[in-house]
């Protein structure tokens, strides 16, 4: 399912158990391999941008949540999305992390590392963003480097400084 947001059309996978991927793009290839493959569905059914998935469903929920906090009307709506991830413990700590950091906040990677149970492994917290199946879900752009500068992101740092920015002034309202 496709979404139109502010920073481009915004793509979801998602099943009955949760968001398995999501993202910035069109290439539905590239979204299905961020799936873990023991989580990978045997059948993808593409949906038309815009189209409107079916009621009750989680692609209804994370459809509704995406247009939402794309709106600036409820910003908190991404983050209470199921999403159904695989990956190390580690990794799902940080996951865990991410989504409790606040709109409007942001953390380093060391002290994302910290609340995931590790601390000092910045840089594994910095591959758990990059690994992040989920982004906005999973809101990996609220991780920045220790001297607060953006550092990377999957889908680009002007779509990462967007977000940072909106939510910036979501946050001051």
């Amino acid at each position: 399912m496709q979404v139109p947001t502010r920073q481009g059309m915004f793509a979801i996978l998602a099943d009955d158990r949760g968001v398995l991927a999501s993202g910035w793009g069109d290439d539905a290839a590239a979204l299905l391999a961020r799936v873990h493959p023991s989580l990978r569905p045997d059948d993808v059914v593409p949906c038309e941008p815009g189209a409107t998935p079916p009621s009750g469903t989680v692609l209804a929920v994370a459809v509704d949540a995406v247009r939402a906090y794309d709106e600036g009307s409820d910003l908190d709506a991404v983050i209470h999305v199921p999403v159904c991830t695989q990956a190390s413990a580690f990794s799902q700590a940080a996951w865990q992390a991410m989504r409790a950091i606040p709109i409007g906040a942001h953390v380093s990677y060391a002290e994302l590392a910290e609340r995931a149970g590790r601390p000092g492994a910045a840089r594994a917290a910095g591959g758990a963003c990059g690994r992040n199946p989920t982004p906005l879900f999973v809101p990996c752009h609220r991780v920045l480097r220790a001297d607060g500068s953006i550092g990377g992101f999957g889908y680009g740092t002007a779509v990462k400084r967007q977000l940072l920015d909106a939510e910036a002034a979501w946050a001051a309202r």
